[in-house]
């Protein structure tokens, strides 16, 4: 109760305040869509001390990779993955850093939605829905982000009657240069679903879709992480040890959240 109230609070000077600015529905139905997005919020907001035991198939065009994580197991074998179909470098660059990073687990958590929505607009469909708009800075690193702008356009979604989000889209709003291309489209989505157990919101897919001209030609890149199985708990102090103690590799190659 005392976590609802202060996300409650957190929220009234940003979305909540802006609803009623932006709507004149009748004060109970501004006050049933300020509980959802509450309720919503703290969903993506995880108590301390939570962990996901998790799977999840990572694959593009040209090729599938199973990986699975488990900071209950030894710290050797946390982090386990098979290739399953073709062959794919830029898949390789993608599942290697996600397996490094000090908690890979921590991708499955949308615990940045709560500061980055404070500061968002509330739209309310006719049926229900609720779309919240907000600006997402990026994480300036290697690879691509190296290039992205400094911020992405981000909706996140909740269906008529619900008080989780469904799903959250990233994208840049214009072409952008990265390198020697010109990138024309960047969009990912994350699909999100609530765990029974926990009444927490977890990732369980992500999808990325990116499109290009390079020379006289255009390439299209896609990538998708299905999530197949999910098991969040309490951590001990042994458990949560390694997401104590982050590594300079993995602070450098973090994939976009």
């Amino acid at each position: 109760m005392l976590r609802r109230r202060q996300v409650l609070a957190g929220l009234g000077g940003g979305l909540i305040a802006g609803l009623g600015a932006q709507h004149t529905a009748d004060a109970a139905v501004l006050r049933s869509v300020a509980e959802r997005l509450a309720e919503a919020v703290l969903r993506c907001t995880p108590p301390r001390g939570v962990r996901v035991a998790f799977s999840a198939r990572v694959q593009t065009s040209r090729a599938s990779h199973w990986v699975a994580y488990d900071p209950r197991r030894p710290r050797a074998q946390r982090w386990r993955e098979r290739r399953e179909t073709g062959s794919d470098p830029e898949l390789d660059q993608v599942v290697g850093p996600w397996g490094a990073m000090p908690a890979p687990d921590a991708r499955l958590l949308p615990d940045i939605l709560a500061a980055r929505l404070a500061g968002g607009s509330v739209g309310v469909n006719p049926p229900g829905e609720v779309r919240v708009t907000f600006d997402a800075p990026t994480e300036q690193g290697e690879g691509l982000g190296a290039w992205l702008p400094s911020r992405l356009a981000g909706t996140a979604l909740m269906p008529p009657g619900a008080a989780a989000f469904s799903a959250v889209n990233l994208r840049a709003d214009g072409p952008f240069d990265a390198g020697p291309a010109r990138v024309s489209v960047f969009d990912q989505t994350y699909g999100l679903e609530v765990d029974a157990l926990f009444d927490i919101s977890l990732i369980r897919r992500f999808d990325l879709r990116a499109m290009a001209r390079l020379g006289l030609g255009s390439v299209e890149r896609r990538l998708s992480v299905d999530v197949l199985e999910v098991e969040p708990f309490f951590a001990t102090r042994g458990e949560a040890e390694l997401a104590d103690k982050p590594t300079p590799q993995a602070a450098r190659t973090r994939m976009p959240r």
